[in-house]
């Protein structure tokens, strides 16, 4: 697993309703896969908890967290809560 140790945050790691796999949340999914650690953000907070749902069922590990990057107060939130959950 390259990615065995390491913190990621995910960007619009849930998805828009539809059939294909969105990159954010094919993203997720495999830095997940490659052991590392995945903070999920996400505008769509049930959406994101879908993706964390999808990794877990895999053994992986992940946290959902609602934010709109367009916000600078949420981008500090972002880097708060991951902190908070990993250290």
């Amino acid at each position: 697993m390259r990615l065995e140790g390491k913190i990621a945050a995910v960007i619009g790691a849930g998805q828009t309703p539809g059939h294909s796999i969105g990159n954010g949340r094919a993203t997720a999914i495999l830095t997940a896969r490659e052991g590392a650690k995945v903070m999920l953000v996400d505008s769509r907070l049930e959406s994101a908890r879908d993706t964390q749902k999808m990794i877990e069922d895999e053994g992986g590990s992940a946290f959902s967290f609602e934010a709109d990057i367009t916000q600078e107060a949420d981008c500090r939130e972002i880097a708060a809560a991951c902190v908070k959950q990993y250290g």
